[in-house]
């Protein structure tokens, strides 16, 4: 029972993290990791073949392992929420509170995304 839950959340986690390629300011690496994570107990083949993904792979594997963000990733993830905050702010009516709110959350982020260590001598 517990393997199958691990298995179909895995799945839920991967296919949030798919969207996430097209949706702006939805995480595909957090998921990911997630999926990565619950298939390592559940269904280690479908977690070896997210590892060994020759794009994903190596960052995945590199954050679950040593907590490390290369410099690409961290101007991917940076820069796609500053796009997605744009778009967002412009395109949704609502207070500026509410704006202000999402702005300060997505500072936060990046700024914690920033401070990572970029390899493994860094850590």
């Amino acid at each position: 029972m517990k393997t199958t839950a691990l298995r179909v959340l895995g799945g839920g986690f991967f296919l949030l993290g798919a969207i996430g390629i097209f949706v702006p300011l939805l995480p595909t690496t957090g998921f990911w990791i997630l999926a990565v994570m619950c298939w390592a107990k559940s269904a280690p083949s479908l977690s070896a073949k997210l590892l060994e993904h020759p794009r994903f792979g190596r960052g995945l594997h590199d954050w679950i392992e040593y907590g490390v963000i290369r410099r690409r990733g961290k101007v991917y993830a940076i820069g796609g929420m500053a796009i997605g905050a744009s778009i967002s702010s412009l395109a949704v009516q609502t207070t500026w509170q509410i704006k202000a709110a999402i702005a300060v959350i997505l500072l936060a982020a990046a700024v914690w995304i920033g401070t990572r260590p970029e390899s493994k001598r860094e850590r």
